[in-house]
């Protein structure tokens, strides 16, 4: 799966070239031992119980966009990257995407 609506002007660089899809996101996170699936089991669950069923295919999306997002952001300023980032890197998002936003949610709920 691509997402696709992305502007034609800008080539795609070397860090999406080598991570071009869904599947090669996957596996650059396994190999390098980012493992959100249990986090986004959880969210999904989560989401799926307030929004219902009719959301699924949705969430499907968005938990992909965040994989090869993740996985990106790994690539380009991660561990695995020539140009480290010690603050803003694939754990830091991880860090805002699950915990924070995990509090948040607590604390307002999702309406």
């Amino acid at each position: 799966m691509v997402i696709l609506g992305l502007a034609p002007d800008f080539a795609s660089d070397d860090v999406e070239q080598r991570l071009p899809d869904i599947g090669s996101a996957r596996a650059w996170l396994t190999q390098h031992g980012e493992n959100i699936e249990a986090a986004l089991t959880q969210r999904r669950q989560r989401l799926l119980a307030h929004f219902g069923d009719a959301s699924a295919a949705e969430i499907a999306r968005h938990e992909d966009a965040l994989r090869l997002g993740l996985a990106r952001f790994g690539e380009r300023h991660g561990l695995a990257s020539t140009d480290f980032h010690p603050y803003h890197n694939e754990h830091h998002a991880q860090e805002i995407l699950f915990r924070r936003i995990d509090r948040l949610i607590d604390r307002h709920g999702l309406d």
